[in-house]
Parts: C-alpha cells; sequence; structure tokens
C-alpha cells in the first residue's frame, strides 16, 4: 500500500499534486511512520550500500510496520560493518516486494519520488525536524551595521558545508540538509583525536565547517570538482581513494544538545577559543579556518581583497559575541565579489537549432516564487542528463551564479537575475532560498 502511494507521487511531477496524494492519504499513520523514518534528519542508519537480498523470500511474513521498528538496531548501532548489512538484508528479505522497495528508500533517506521533508510538512506540520544551519547575511548597509568592531574576518571556504558529530566516541558526517556525507571512516580517527583536545563543557558536540578536497600536490581542489565527488559521497558511492582526499575545515562548534535545540548561547569568542585550541594540538585531516581579528571596516575590506587576489572567494564577518543559531545570523556578514544563490527547479524551455528535441534551459524560482530566471549555457554532458531525466530533476536545488537581481523585462511581480549561470546541483540541500535572501 506505502510502495502503491509513493509510486503515485513519483508518477506525476507537479507539486501540487504530490501535496494533494499525500493530503488524501493524511490518516495513514504507516506512512506517516515511513516518512519520519526516511525524512527525521536526526534518524541514521549507518549504512549506505544495499545488501544482496532474494527479494520476496519469505512472502512477507514481516509487516512494513515491524520492518521500520527493526531498522531502530541500525540506528543504534547495534549492527555494524558486515553484521549490519546482514541483519538489513535478513528484513529486505522477510518483507514483501513493495515493502523492500519502501525500506531500501528508508535507508537511502529519500523516497525517489520528487518529494523533500519541507513537501511533507505541508501536509503534516513539523512532522520532520528541520535540520539546523547558522547562516551568514549578504552584505549590504543593513546588514554591515548590524557588525560591531572588532570582529572576525574569516575566509570563506569554497566547498561543501557539514557537520561532523562526535557523539560517545563515534563519527558522523552531514550536510547542511541532514544527509550523511559516507566518507568511508576516513575522517573518523583524526576527528576523534581532534575531539581528546577538544576542551567542551558538553561530552558530545558537533563541529561545524566545510568539506575539501585536495589534488595529489596538496592544493586545494576546484570547487565544482570536489564538491561533484562529495556528491558521491552522499549517494554512498565515493571511493575510499576518493574520500581519502577530503579535508574539513572547521571554524565553529557547538554542543549537541544545543544542537538540537538550536541555539547554543556561548559566546563566538569562547566557541572559536575552543576550536582554535583543540587544532593547535591536535594533526590531522582538518584545518581551522583562517581568521583575522580585525578593528574596523577599512581593516575587514583590506583582508577580503587580500584573500580574492589568493584566488579565494571572500570573507565572512562575524561579531564576537553572536550566537550559533538556526537561522540566518544578524551578527554574521558576507563579502563576496560575485553573488550566488540556490533555486528550486521548476521546469524547463524546449531547445533550438541544433538542441532541437533537448531541453534548452532550465526554469528555476526562488522559495517564495518572487526571483524566476532560466538558465542556459549548459554543457552538452549536463543538457543530455536532463533531458533524459527531466521528471528527475523537478523540484531539485541548484546552485546559481549571478552578477545582480534585476527588474523582470515580463512580469511586475517577479525580479530576475543578471548573467546566471549554473554552478551544481545541491545534494545537500532540499530548499531554495527565499527572496529575501537574494541580494
Amino acid at each position: 500500500m506505502i510502495f502503491e502511494i509513493i509510486q503515485e507521487i513519483k508518477a506525476d511531477s507537479s507539486k501540487l499534486a504530490k501535496i494533494a496524494i499525500l493530503t488524501e492519504h493524511k490518516d495513514n499513520e504507516l506512512l506517516q511512520k515511513a516518512l519520519v523514518a526516511c525524512y527525521n534528519p536526526y534518524i541514521q542508519y549507518y549504512i549506505r550500500k544495499i545488501p544482496d537480498y532474494a527479494p520476496g523470500r519469505t512472502g512477507g511474513t514481516m509487516s512494513l510496520d515491524t520492518a521500520i521498528d527493526a531498522l531502530g538496531a541500525l540506528s543504534r548501532r547495534e549492527h555494524t560493518g558486515h553484521a549490519a548489512s546482514n541483519y538489513l538484508s535478513k528484513i529486505l528479505e522477510n518483507v514483501s516486494e513493495g515493502d523492500a522497495h519502501i525500506i531500501e528508500r528508508i535507508i537511502a533517506k529519500t523516497m525517489d519520488c520528487g518529494m523533500t521533508e519541507s513537501t511533507v510538512n505541508k501536509v503534516w506540520k513539523k512532522l520532520i525536524p528541520t535540520y539546523p544551519c547558522l547562516l551568514a547575511n549578504p552584505y549590504k548597509e543593513k546588514t554591515i551595521a548590524k557588525i560591531v568592531f572588532p570582529a572576525y574576518s574569516q575566509m570563506k571556504a569554497d566547498g561543501m558545508r557539514a557537520n561532523a558529530h562526535i557523539t560517545d566516541g563515534k563519527v558522523h558526517i552531514c550536510g547542511r540538509s541532514g544527509k550523511t556525507v559516507d566518507l568511508l571512516g576516513e575522517l573518523d580517527a583524526d576527528l576523534l583525536d581532534l575531539a581528546k583536545h577538544t576542551d567542551h563543557p558538553e561530552k558530545n558536540f558537533v563541529f561545524d565547517g566545510e568539506l575539501v578536497l585536495v589534488e595529489d600536490d596538496g592544493t586545494i581542489m576546484p570547487r565544482k570538482k570536489g564538491n561533484g565527488i562529495l556528491n558521491k559521497a552522499i549517494k554512498g558511492k565515493i571511493s575510499h581513494e576518493e574520500a581519502a582526499k577530503v579535508r574539513i575545515r572547521i571554524w565553529d562548534i557547538v554542543g549537541a544538545e544545543a544542537f538540537k535545540a538550536e541555539l547554543d548561547p556561548m559566546p563566538y569568542s569562547d566557541r572559536y577559543k575552543i576550536i582554535s585550541d583543540a587544532c593547535g594540538q591536535a594533526q590531522g585531516r582538518f584545518d581551522l579556518i583562517e581568521t583575522e581579528e580585525v578593528a574596523d571596516l577599512a581593516a575587514a575590506s583590506e583582508h577580503f581583497e587580500e584573500l580574492l587576489e589568493r584566488g579565494e572567494e571572500g570573507t565572512i564577518l562575524k561579531n564576537l559575541d553572536h550566537v550559533w543559531e538556526n537561522k540566518r545570523s544578524k551578527g554574521l556578514v558576507k563579502m563576496k565579489a560575485e553573488e550566488d544563490c540556490d533555486l528550486e527547479v521548476i521546469g524547463f524551455n524546449p531547445g533550438k537549432g541544433k538542441f532541437t528535441g533537448m531541453v534548452g534551459s532550465i526554469i528555476c524560482t526562488s522559495s517564495d516564487k518572487k526571483v524566476e530566471v532560466s538558465i542556459s549555457g549548459l554543457s552538452n554532458a549536463l543538457r543530455k542528463e536532463i533531458t533524459d531525466n527531466q521528471n528527475d530533476w523537478l523540484g531539485r536545488i541548484v546552485e546559481v551564479k549571478y552578477n545582480e537581481r534585476i527588474s523582470s523585462r515580463d512580469r511586475k511581480d517577479v525580479d530576475s537575475l543578471f548573467l546566471p549561470r549554473f554552478v551544481e546541483l545541491r545534494e545537500d540541500k532540499d530548499v531554495a532560498n527565499s527572496s529575501d535572501e537574494i541580494v
């Protein structure tokens, strides 16, 4: 039954239609249970590859309800490694083929039907908790006025935002939406050693930072190339050789309980000292983000220009006393030479000329539909990928670089972007920026 509902949702590309189907089954408690097991960012199964199994071997002697409960043993890490794979295999063999498909999707943390937790929460308010993330404001006159000097000026890391959860001597790395970034344990020993040197009042905590990759010569890999590999880690397809090239640049630490509460009142200067001291005592595949304390905006601008000359993306200005919170904080401001935003794919324009029969451009919008833009200039490989998988691309989040937000020539109620360029598919994000977040 649940399998049929998910298939019905997948068959219709309209987000409103997906919501309507969910609403039709609003009283289905098993559907809610399956969606929570799948989309709750705090429930992880620590297994990315589905083991070999004989579908329907027992004719479905275990119900989906019981099977979801049984997955709790994986979340609690009662089974790990090969034992976890064998345990999951037995569950999959003891449910019906349709229910086995649902279990596979729960393990993958996506129902693979063009639906995200935000879609679910439109039908069942707050059914899926939001994974918290502290964000910075774009540079504007009114936002820079909130910075109190002296302040920290930090390099804006150009990789993939990530949290490394240190829980009872174990490491779990997530992207900004809570999806597991499976690095095959490559960073675990280094991060646990760093944790031993970390003098934090909570036993368990979260390192907040950015994942980047290094080339063979030790230089930082370009973001597009590096994030392409990290997207494989989200899908559970990264190799050990690739994972060994990952480094994490750390700029914050948050207590585990404070993280779940979405607020850590400890002043940033204290949090920064904790990670700075720890990084000074331990060595491994991690770095403390480059930071300068600046006395005024002129000094901040000088640091910004210095980093631009070195090929970096920009800086983040931070108030010394800002708290960690699940919002776009008034105490953080981005200084960048070029703007970017994350938009949702809502449609496609047909190609013309040599691109006839293919997608010509993708239509993208902000979460509140107040900014909409068509992005062309796609590579041949990307154009073919989108053309062949249009239904899968609808509802996905893409990063777009642009030079300026402008008024639309066709619609008075919607803005556009000047010179929009496709950067990458954001596998780590499920919700687009709002128009208020787009400069």
